[in-house]
């Protein structure tokens, strides 16, 4: 098996991203197997499950955000927002519409890789995406505006330079200092102070502890030796994906890697044990973040009840 292949490092980080980057330091060792798993260190208050679909993944964490319909919402709420900001300048933007890319919402049935036998049987990891030489006109590239709306719309001249003296609203007032497209006013939660990443923070945290448990090292060696009895020298899921090149269909070869890497997952229980292990870690930085938590949870439901309404307002 030829191991010297390797992606592309742009497409390499965000599948690292994409698909959590654990137990790459893990080495296999005898003895230890997937029936013999040490009990995690941590109190964890549910039984460990059985998961073996996608659906069946979550993370407390991870419900604390916006869902991807919500978060589109919000987006959407803020597009509008700042057409409103334009037209009080006198002009109808024609800034396109651009779609919320998902990807901002955390994703969390690709935390531990690969999860769905179905996909891995068809697709591979299921990361190819073909390039297309079709115009999006989505694209804010796209975007031809006069040089008074570019002006309003981002507070600068097209060339990045300074304003020499800013157009007027309707109302007599100057362009905001970041124009319609980047001021605080143009903002579903209304200036009101959020760190987005702030959960994000949290979850990494999680991740690291519960990376370094005694029983994600076991189940990680476990599931390394289920991989090399079927023919592959992987160390980790890490390994295994960074085989692959995704600017390519996927092969045979990668089809089948990717099938045995969802078995071996399935044999060893691999995605219960590591969501069992992590939820117990974010379950302790929720408890010991409370009132920080709830203040991020009263700024989404804000985010939540504003939206809709600036979208039923039109």
């Amino acid at each position: 098996m030829d191991m010297s292949r390797r992606i592309g490092s742009a497409t390499f980080i965000s599948v690292l991203v994409m698909f959590g980057a654990a137990g790459c330091g893990s080495q296999p060792s005898d003895g230890v197997g997937a029936d013999s798993v040490p009990s995690p260190v941590v109190n964890s208050p549910l039984p460990t499950p059985t998961i073996t679909n996608a659906s069946q993944m979550s993370l407390p964490l991870v419900s604390m955000g916006l869902t991807v319909e919500e978060s589109a919402r919000v987006h959407d709420a803020s597009d509008v927002l700042m057409r409103r900001c334009v037209a009080r300048f006198g002009i109808v933007s024609t800034y396109p519409h651009i779609p919320e890319d998902k990807g901002s919402v955390y994703d969390v049935s690709t935390r531990y890789g690969l999860v769905d036998l179905s996909v891995a049987q068809k697709s591979g990891y299921g990361l190819y995406y073909p390039a297309t030489n079709e115009p999006n006109p989505s694209k804010a590239s796209n975007w031809h505006p006069s040089a008074k709306e570019y002006q309003v719309t981002y507070g600068q001249n097209e060339d990045g330079t300074p304003l020499a003296s800013s157009p007027l609203n309707l109302e007599g007032k100057p362009v905001p200092a970041r124009g319609c497209a980047r001021y605080p006013g143009v903002s579903v939660i209304e200036g009101t102070k959020f760190d987005p990443q702030f959960i994000g923070t949290l979850m990494s945290k999680a991740y690291a502890q519960a990376e370094a448990e005694p029983r994600i090292s076991a189940v990680e060696r476990a599931w390394s030796r289920c991989m090399t009895k079927r023919g592959y020298a992987f160390q980790n899921r890490i390994a295994a994906i960074e085989h692959f090149d995704f600017s390519k269909p996927p092969t045979r070869d990668q089809i089948e890697t990717a099938t045995a890497d969802v078995e071996c997952k399935y044999e060893t229980n691999y995605l219960g044990i590591w969501m069992s292990v992590e939820t117990s870690f974010e379950d302790e930085e929720i408890a010991a973040h409370q009132p920080e938590i709830t203040e991020y949870q009263r700024v989404i439901e804000l985010m939540r009840t504003n939206s809709q309404r600036i979208l039923d307002e039109g």
